[in-house]
């Protein structure tokens, strides 16, 4: 039979045969091609990849690869997580209870089935679950998971077979792996590729393919009756208006009263987020305590795991289940019995404003392809109505398909990923829909202002390329990375775990009383994070004490799974430094004696027969109760069996938690975490702000004059924004005040040592930006640190930070010492860094040589750090505005060639110190000082003895900063520096300064240098007229 033939035939084919004898019979038909599809496994070796349509299961390639394509090793990718583990754990059940004969197309009544076969044969391996053997034929993976694959072995040569299910999804790094195998299939001609999905865009994948072959397999849903109720015009809810559920009722009304309670059938009600869920909700349940026939439930992400496993249980009889939910349940979840669907045609995205650098949640009509699968989840389980709350020409309007993420999300990990493959131009790359080249421009920019890319050529710097190895955000990996050099890895490990996840703390709680008096002593007045590392914190405490964490965590209003997931997040990134040989301070494990061996086999077992006991009471049908709708506690036919099925389930969790985790050294750790002193904790927030800069905030001015709830900040990007209703200062906002002004004359400028920036995670906007996540820094010293870009005036006492911010001192002294201690600091960290990434890839004999000094270089700078932290010099800050920066700088004055008296005749500009620091491109003050004051200020020379090489020299203040500058990079790398005393090292000075010196100054950007010919040295130098002057006094002595 051709392909064509069969092609015409196949759906007669596919309606009267079952879907496993159906691929059966094309494993006869096709048998090359048939070992790598899933609902239609490829057809001829001129077309190796396929695009199915129709979702069918799981459960037939893996039988057929099973059978038919023995010595292979195949791949399965989901997007998410719980979606491998699910769909591999349903593999696993299903092959179980079929096998087929390769003989006769009918199931093996006489098969023995060896579970450990299949246990070996088909595992799951995602981000915290790793089961793969060297019997191991098919593997369900994650998309994060495949990446790094491809990092290590870009030809994915252990894969014969690659399918890719939900790929109409389109998210981000699907994309991107769909690109891939784009070029892979043009250089492996053995492999073998799948498309699956339930509403694919054809034409797109299939041109994208180079005209691939598409196999569409009818649906086996039963018939759905569709129904279009328009909303009218003033039922409508406007932008700020609430929603308005009469529609919804007359739908429950209508069904009341043409189809009997006896007739069994659930409702969906898809909406577009929590606060409509909320409105819908509040009148729906009116409705239903008055006719006692629904019982209303909620499904949103915020809800707790036990809350959202409520939509699968049972209604009683004569009583229906209403399940009001976003668009969480139009794939991710399916829900069994729902006969009618009420589709409010609205969906709530995430989109991302490069120019803001802010995300925004809006809502937005659905596309035609989601209409229909919200319109299928009323066809599975018997004949069905979908009620459209729109009209059919509105549908007609709505775009075809979802926008893709790589089209609507920042793509900064993306560019990364790609530079670090090799990609030099992610321009060129062919995605399946390119992006917005200008989006592509703005996560490049980000990245150079992380330091991961280089911001001559694009290219990757030695923290970039450690970030692209690390499978994390690029603010996290740098997080991590600080926290190993500056020997803060624990705190830091749990609270980029928490970051990474979404809050513990449940949000629908936040306003109750009794909540937020369990709370308040967790609470940190420091910030966000810090408040999510008490929480950890005590929950270790209570779990160690042997208590009732369950209990616990939903007395405070926490979600206790989402702390399982931050101490296996928690691990895993401590694995990945270790598996980087990165230095972490965490204890070694320890033998385990007899003893201690015997008790983790009994924990075993224990955790063996806990599984098995939870298996059989989960399969007791669970049943709501009438009066327990909405968020309160279901209850089963037998309130005894839930609360067991819960005390088992709380069991096993504490069992794996304690398998895993050594709970004695966590309380330890936790312990020393809440022993940490002002200056520990200022480390921890400069550890967080490597990552999070130059995500920060200012306080509005006027602040002092508002009340609580109408304080405004600003960013760089964006002014205006308020702290989100979660953030733990909406509890106690004062801690966020300004300083007043002491200084009766001008109260505008606020001369203190107390100004504090707000350093954030996200910038979101629904109907207001908030600023999410958010923790107090110092002002000055987070800004001199970590700033791209520091622009002075002549004498430094007007310093503007990254062109938005701009600090002011009273007094040219203590600037001036500040830029030396500024100078200092960011040199000896730019140096321990790249020690510390070369300490990375040396053999073990170097390695125990060299970090011995790369310690020595990091507590001087941990001391250094903690000393200028503690600084309590006065300064000002204030906000520039873009206007200003037209009348902010000083004009480059031109040398007149004429020489004539009128003119000014002296060539001024600013000179750059190095790649941050502009010295003398300011005005000197806001009323525009004359010339000759600001050039006599510039220009005049004064005695001064350098710190480091202790030279008498006369120096301007230009002069001083580049001496200074090029001192300090010569003292960190000389062995004649304590830090470096041993005559083994094995550190190339040379290199290292080289390096460095390459991405701070250049020996043609620094300042007032020229070529000097040495008769003695027979060498040309560039130096500076001083410095000649030092040079020829060395060979006169």
């Amino acid at each position: 039979m051709q392909f064509d033939d069969f092609y015409k035939n196949i759906e007669a084919f596919g309606r009267y045969q079952k879907i496993k004898y159906f691929l059966i019979c094309l494993t006869y038909m096709f048998p090359p091609i048939m070992v790598y599809t899933w609902s239609f496994t490829a057809a001829t070796p001129s077309f190796r990849c396929r695009t199915p349509i129709d979702d069918i299961s799981e459960v037939s390639i893996t039988d057929k690869i099973l059978q038919n394509y023995k010595p292979s090793k195949s791949q399965c990718h989901q997007y998410q997580n719980q979606i491998s583990l699910s769909e591999c754990q349903r593999c696993f059940q299903l092959t179980n209870e079929t096998y087929y004969n390769d003989t006769h197309m009918k199931p093996c009544t006489n098969f023995i089935f060896d579970r450990t076969y299949y246990q070996s044969t088909l595992v799951e391996e995602v981000r915290f679950e790793k089961t793969r053997v060297k019997s191991t034929r098919i593997i369900f993976m994650t998309e994060g998971i495949l990446l790094r694959q491809l990092q290590t072995d870009s030809s994915l040569s252990d894969y014969d077979i690659l399918v890719i299910d939900e790929v109409h999804e389109r998210h981000l790094f699907t994309d991107f792996i769909l690109g891939i195998i784009k070029c892979l299939i043009t250089q492996r001609k053995d492999l073998k590729v799948i498309l699956m999905s339930a509403t694919i865009n054809i034409e797109l994948f299939s041109n994208y393919f180079e005209n691939c072959p598409v196999v569409k397999v009818p649906g086996r849903l039963y018939k759905i009756q569709v129904n279009y109720h328009p909303i009218k015009v003033e039922e409508s809810a406007g932008k700020t208006s609430k929603i308005d559920a009469k529609p919804y009722l007359r739908i429950l009304e209508q069904i009341d009263n043409k189809y009997p309670s006896t007739d069994r059938g659930d409702m969906l009600i898809f909406l577009s987020g929590m606060a409509e869920i909320q409105g819908v909700m509040e009148a729906v349940q009116s409705y239903a305590q008055e006719n006692r026939r629904w019982i209303v439930l909620p499904l949103h992400s915020a809800l707790s795991l036990e809350e959202q496993d409520k939509v699968f249980d049972m209604p009683p009889e004569s009583v229906r289940k209403c399940v009001i939910a976003t668009n969480i349940a139009e794939t991710s979840v399916t829900i069994d019995g729902m006969r009618f669907i009420i589709d409010s045609g609205k969906v709530k995205e995430m989109s991302y404003d490069g120019k803001y650098k802010m995300q925004r949640l809006q809502e937005f009509n659905i596309s035609r392809a989601s209409a229909e699968q919200r319109k299928g989840r009323a066809g599975r389980t018997g004949p069905g109505v979908c009620y459209r709350l729109y009209s059919e020409h509105d549908y007609l309007s709505f775009q075809e398909y979802s926008t893709p993420d790589i089209r609507r999300v920042p793509l900064d990990s993306l560019m990364l990923q790609m530079i670090s493959m090799g990609l030099k131009d992610p321009r060129k790359f062919p995605f399946v829909e390119p992006p917005d080249m200008t989006a592509i421009d703005s996560a490049l920019l980000r990245l150079q202002e992380q330091a991961a890319l280089s911001t001559i050529d694009c290219s990757l710097t030695s923290i970039g390329s450690m970030l692209a190895r690390l499978p994390v955000d690029v603010s996290i990996g740098k997080m991590l990375i600080f926290a190993c050099i500056f020997q803060y890895v624990n705190p830091i490990l749990i609270m980029a775990s928490a970051l990474s996840i979404q809050s513990p703390f449940l949000s629908f709680l936040q306003c109750d009383p009794d909540t937020i008096t369990r709370r308040r002593p967790m609470m940190s007045n420091h910030g966000d994070p810090f408040t999510l590392l008490n929480l950890f914190d005590e929950w270790i405490y209570v779990k160690s004490e042997g208590q009732n964490t369950r209990t616990w965590c939903k007395r405070r209003g926490v979600e206790e799974q989402r702390l399982y997931d931050i101490t296996k997040l928690r691990r895993q990134f401590q694995e990945i430094l270790r598996d980087y040989n990165m230095e972490i301070d965490y204890q070694q494990t320890k033998r385990r004696t007899t003893l201690e061996k015997r008790e983790h086999w009994k924990k075993k077992q224990q955790l063996k027969d806990l599984r098995s006991e939870h298996d059989k009471e989960s399969k007791q049908r669970k049943f709501l109760k009438l009066e327990d709708s909405s968020i309160n506690d279901s209850m089963t036919d037998d309130d005894n069996l839930t609360k067991q099925v819960m005390k088992t389930t709380d069991k096993i969790r504490d069992i794996e938690f304690r398998l895993i985790n050594d709970v004695s050294a966590l309380k330890e750790m936790s312990t020393d975490s809440q022993n940490y002193r002002s200056k520990d904790i200022n480390m921890l927030k400069l550890i967080l702000c490597s990552g999070l800069y130059p995500q920060v905030a200012i306080a509005d001015e006027f602040n002092n004059y508002k009340r609580d709830c109408d304080q405004f900040f600003h960013t760089k990007t964006k002014q205006f924004v308020v702290l989100h209703p979660t953030s733990v200062f909406t509890y106690d906002p004062d801690n966020l005040l300004p300083p007043t002004s002491t200084n009766s004359n001008n109260k505008k400028i606020v001369f203190s040592n107390q100004h504090e920036l707000l350093v954030y995670v996200t910038l979101l906007e629904t109907n207001k930006p908030y600023i999410m996540n958010v923790m107090r820094t110092p002002a000055m010293q987070t800004l001199f640190l970590y700033a791209s870009t520091l622009e002075t005036n002549n004498d430094f006492t007007r310093i503007l930070c990254d062109q938005w911010l701009e600090i002011k001192f009273e007094n040219s002294e203590t600037a001036q010492s500040i830029i030396s201690s500024i100078l200092l600091l960011r040199n000896a960290r730019d140096l321990l860094l790249q020690m510390t990434l070369q300490d990375l890839n040396k053999s073990l004999d170097i390695e125990l040589m060299s970090k011995p000094r790369t310690y020595e270089l990091q507590h001087l700078l941990s001391k250094k750090m903690t000393d200028f932290l503690e600084n309590s010099c006065l300064y000002a800050i204030r906000r520039v505005l873009p206007a200003e920066l037209d009348t902010i700088y000083r004009a480059n004055i031109q040398e007149n060639e004429d020489n004539n008296d009128d003119d000014i005749i002296v060539n001024k500009e600013s000179t750059k110190i190095n790649e941050y620091l502009t010295y003398n491109c300011l005005r000197s003050n806001d009323d525009q000082e004359s010339f000759w004051s600001e050039y006599a200020g510039s220009t005049m020379q004064k005695h001064w003895i350098c710190p480091y090489c202790n030279e008498d020299i006369l120096v301007t203040v230009a002069e001083r900063v580049a001496h200074e500058n090029q001192c300090q990079l010569n003292s960190l790398c000389n062995n004649e520096n304590p830090i470096f005393k041993s005559t083994q090292s094995n550190i190339n000075k040379t290199n290292i300064l080289s390096n460095l010196t390459t991405t701070t100054t250049t020996p043609s950007n620094i300042p007032l240098t020229q070529d000097y010919y040495c008769d003695i040295c027979e060498q040309t130098f560039k130096l500076t007229s001083i410095e000649i002057l030092r040079h020829r006094g060395t060979h006169q002595t």
